[in-house]
């Protein structure tokens, strides 16, 4: 199966319409072990017809996901390829659902580099929040702290301080305009970029160093693994209470200098095949 995959991917790479996979009296090639960046997929490949040069367009696949279960682990997804020059499938490659991202990452299909941020929250307060990240499946990996303490019903208002609302989000470089000597790192930050529907009337949503909830009103502080946690009490109207209270140590501006680092070197690689 690895071939393929590799034809695939120089196929797109090399901007070919047309890969040959010569499928002579092999209907399903199957293994639980391809090994893309640091990680291993599982990836089951169909091909069709028969017994013939099967000649398929590697850049424009339909991608679906199916609720089946596969080799009986959850969900997968389809990545449907046609023969060149027809509507005719001729390649189907099966993945986890969850490995869906690293196969397309791979195979190159998109017109541009795609960085990938998953968070996972890890413990949240009235106070503030703690949540994991990791960036294209552990090439960079870090927390965020966040503010908390807003009801439900306020916290898509403008000015408030909360949470990120739970979506899924584009994310893009801050444009950095303000006077000199005024947020000197602004060049290294980024921007979560909102709708309505997500945020409601927030403006957008900040990625930017920081050391506690202090430094934040509803936007994110990427931290490193040295940072600390501390109790501190609080009022909020029925006495004094402790919470946990998150601090970066400092390592605010060294995460984010980090995965600046991994997106230019994102960015030199898509100059280098011209995406």
């Amino acid at each position: 199966m690895g071939f393929s995959l590799q034809k695939l991917r120089g196929a797109n790479e090399d901007q070919d319409t047309e890969v040959d996979l010569k499928s002579y009296g092999i209907k399903v090639i199957s293994t639980s072990g391809i090994k893309i960046g640091h990680k291993y997929i599982r990836v089951v490949a169909n091909i069709s017809p028969l017994n013939s040069e099967n000649i398929v367009d590697p850049s424009s696949p339909l991608i679906t996901s199916d609720d089946e279960a596969f080799s009986e682990k959850g969900e997968f997804s389809k990545f449907v390829f046609t023969m060149a020059g027809t509507s005719e499938t001729g390649l189907i490659l099966k993945t986890d659902k969850d490995d869906k991202d690293v196969l397309y990452d791979y195979l190159k299909i998109s017109d541009a580099i795609k960085v990938r941020i998953v968070t996972t929250l890890i413990e949240e307060n009235e106070i503030n929040t703690l949540s994991s990240f990791s960036i294209d499946n552990g090439q960079v990996t870090g927390y965020f702290i966040e503010r908390d303490g807003v009801p439900p019903d306020l916290e898509f208002e403008e000015g408030y301080l909360k949470r990120i609302p739970a979506n899924t989000y584009d994310v893009i470089e801050n444009h950095c305009n303000y006077p000199p000597g005024k947020r000197p790192h602004c060049g290294e930050e980024f921007r979560l970029i909102t709708t309505p529907e997500k945020s409601g009337s927030r403006s957008g949503i900040l990625i930017h160093m920081g050391s506690t909830y202090e430094d934040i009103t509803g936007c994110l502080i990427p931290v490193g693994s040295n940072y600390s946690s501390f109790e501190q009490p609080f009022d909020l109207g029925n006495g004094p209470e402790n919470f946990t209270v998150y601090s970066s140590n400092q390592t605010s501006e060294t995460t984010l200098v980090a995965i600046n680092s991994y997106i230019e070197s994102k960015k030199n690689e898509a100059k280098a095949r011209k995406k």
